[in-house]
């Protein structure tokens, strides 16, 4: 019976740190703004350590599944773990309370704070009882074994999905100095002129659909900039349909900054029908183009205190 118990409480517990590790690297830049957005990493050192944990997940999930150095290795390194990312989730959930996704799973399986500790509760509570039942023995070759899939498992997170400097070069800008349409901007909106003067000094004005996975995750990277940097004038034109106002300020805190929703027709014209799209606006003309991966906060703040 003790067999059984022991089994279905590894694969039980394997499942969640290797699904865990999956859900994020695929995109993994949602769980490297939040680690910036707490005050854990910066920006260099986030795409690393956000790849190192999930590459620690799927190593640790490994070896819950084989039973490979059980009760010497695994089962404390998974539940040191499980204590840390529980510490991550009591710092968020004191700087921003219960709201939003903790990002455990990813984006594919939203959880807010409290949820997330409360798995983990469960998690450790499950690794404990699987150290006080299980006699497993060690066999030959396991350290052997083991070092093997940690180099595996630590190194598949960097190779399935580079650390964005990888291919940074290889992105090209766009057309720019050319002045904002007024027209398009004014008088095309169905939802009226903006709250804000865009064609008075500079601003950072962007263009995403309320459904884009990609306009969110651009969202997120502005919300984690203006965070620290509010006086960066940032602008947000959103279309799409009303309903999903809420979930899209949910995933990307962005209800605080200035915002606007934009009918189909102007936004299609301005944007080519490619998004997001953020624009760097001074004194209505388009100086420069960004996408998720070029828009820097240092050249945002280096931009902006330009006379």
């Amino acid at each position: 019976m003790n067999k059984i118990i022991t089994v279905s409480i590894r694969v039980l517990l394997a499942i969640a740190f290797i699904g865990s590790a999956a859900l994020k690297l695929f995109p993994v830049e949602p769980f490297e703004l939040n680690l910036i957005d707490l005050g854990i990493a910066g920006w260099s050192s986030a795409p690393i350590i956000a790849r190192v944990i999930i590459g620690a997940e799927f190593f640790l999930g490994v070896l819950l599944l084989m039973g490979i150095a059980f009760k010497k290795f695994t089962i404390p390194a998974a539940f040191f773990l499980l204590i840390v990312f529980t510490a991550h989730l009591l710092i968020q959930l004191i700087k921003e309370g219960n709201e939003g996704d903790c990002g455990c799973f990813g984006i594919y399986l939203p959880m807010t704070p409290l949820q997330s500790i409360i798995k983990n509760v469960v998690m450790m509570l499950l690794l404990f009882l699987l150290w006080k039942i299980s006699n497993r023995n060690s066999f030959r070759y396991q350290t052997t074994i083991a070092v093997s899939l940690g180099l595996l498992s630590f190194s598949l997170p960097f190779i399935l999905n580079p650390v964005e400097f990888l291919y940074l070069k290889h992105l090209q800008p766009e057309s720019v100095n050319y002045e904002l349409p007024k027209d398009l901007i004014l008088e095309k909106n169905k939802f009226g002129p903006p709250p804000v003067d865009l064609f008075t000094g500079k601003r950072i004005i962007s263009f995403m659909t309320l459904s884009c996975p990609h306009c969110r995750q651009a969202a997120l990277k502005i919300h984690v900039i203006n965070k620290r940097h509010p006086e960066i004038p940032f602008f947000i034109y959103l279309n799409g349909k009303d309903e999903l106002l809420d979930d899209f300020f949910a995933a990307t805190k962005t209800q605080d900054i200035p915002h606007m929703k934009m009918n189909a027709e102007p936004f299609s014209k301005l944007t080519g029908g490619s998004w997001p799209q953020i624009w760097w606006v001074d004194n209505g003309v388009v100086v420069k183009k960004s996408v998720y991966y070029t828009l820097k906060e240092d050249d945002l703040l280096q931009w902006v205190n330009l006379p």
